[in-house]
């Protein structure tokens, strides 16, 4: 450890014992905190979660309606599975028909108590510290179109408007970054195909996000060249290695999508020989970030309620995105830079596309 990291983490440590609480306990901020809260006032959104899931259908409930709302969020994306034919309480359903049912949970739950906004264009993005955060909805996996473009119209016509082309198989639009390691990816078809093109032109035609995150480089390259609208990445980190970097990017691939005006979303994640396994670490992966491809295209993408596993110590859910923003702030970001980071800069792509 260098003499400037000992200094940051000295600042980012100091800074939550003021706060009666340390870098390596996951106790939330209490009331009393509210007033030195970084994040108040900003629009936080998030464009890749999946709270409040049917529980018959998943034990990961750490992202809800509930955190959003004690954070003062925004909006999040309530992004449904789309190739989740592979599991166990969708066992005998297509694609196709499972996201149908995740949809219609959330559309006839939460959104229809009204715990959450549905967000069907920018403008209805509700400002920060809405009592009735905004819900986007979204599907992870295109396999749910089938290939299929006037399936693009029926899911924006339900509400849809962020689709992840591909996740853990390869289907009739692409190719993915990574599989599962207990299951089979199927053919790879080295790149972005026929279908997958005219998939990409209905969906902005429409107004709809095209979520590049596990889109192997091929496949995020030919999107970007026929893209006419910012891409996002909605849940990456920072490969610093040479070879396999498994579900992060190379400085060479966030480029890819900061050409288009996108947004690189980062998320929590950390495990055992990763160098981010901290808040801290967290921060310093982003600021390379910011100096490689600018602070405009980098932002915020949890994944909560993805059964992560391994995450940075201490974040439990998005209640704990303050803490990285005081590691931000010590590690040399401004408060207007950490605001970008926690939704303005994916507003800015939303206001340009639904």
């Amino acid at each position: 450890m260098n003499r400037r990291e000992f200094l940051l983490r000295g600042t980012i440590y100091g800074t939550a014992l003021l706060m009666g609480n340390t870098a390596c306990t996951s106790v939330h901020p209490t009331a009393a905190d509210k007033e030195a809260d970084l994040i108040a006032g900003m629009r936080i959104i998030d464009p890749h979660q999946h709270p409040d899931k049917n529980p018959a259908a998943s034990k990961d409930h750490s992202a809800s309606y509930r955190f959003m709302k004690a954070i003062g969020a925004a909006a999040v994306c309530y992004s449904a599975i789309g190739d989740i034919h592979n599991m166990r309480y969708y066992a005998g359903l297509s694609t196709y028909d499972a996201t149908l049912r995740q949809l219609r949970w959330w559309l006839d739950g939460v959104i229809r108590e009204e715990k959450v906004k549905l967000v069907l264009k920018a403008t209805d993005i509700p400002g920060p510290g809405t009592a009735r955060p905004g819900a986007i909805l979204g599907i992870e996996g295109g396999d749910a179109l089938s290939g299929k473009v006037e399936r693009v119209d029926e899911f924006y016509k339900m509400g849809v408007r962020i689709i992840t082309v591909v996740h853990y198989h390869n289907n009739e639009i692409g190719d993915i970054m990574k599989a599962r390691p207990d299951s089979d990816p199927g053919p790879y078809r080295g790149g972005l195909s026929r279908e997958g093109r005219a998939i990409i032109d209905r969906m902005q035609e429409n107004g709809m996000i095209v979520d590049v995150a596990h889109t192997e480089r091929v496949t995020l390259q030919q999107i970007a060249e026929i893209s006419r609208r910012p891409l996002i990445d909605s849940h990456t980190g920072l490969c610093r290695q040479s070879g396999n970097c498994g579900r992060s990017r190379t400085f060479e691939e966030m480029e890819i999508v900061a050409k288009t005006d996108g947004v690189v979303c980062t998320w929590p994640l950390g495990w055992r020989r990763s160098p981010q396994k901290t808040f801290y670490d967290w921060a310093v992966e982003l600021m390379a970030m910011r100096k490689r491809i600018g602070m405009e295209h980098i932002g915020l993408g949890t994944d909560g309620g993805g059964s992560l596993g391994q995450v940075v110590e201490g974040y439990r859910d998005a209640r704990d995105l303050e803490r990285l923003a005081r590691a931000m702030l010590a590690t040399g970001f401004s408060r207007e830079d950490i605001a970008a980071f926690m939704g303005g800069n994916t507003y800015r792509v939303l206001a340009s596309t639904i």
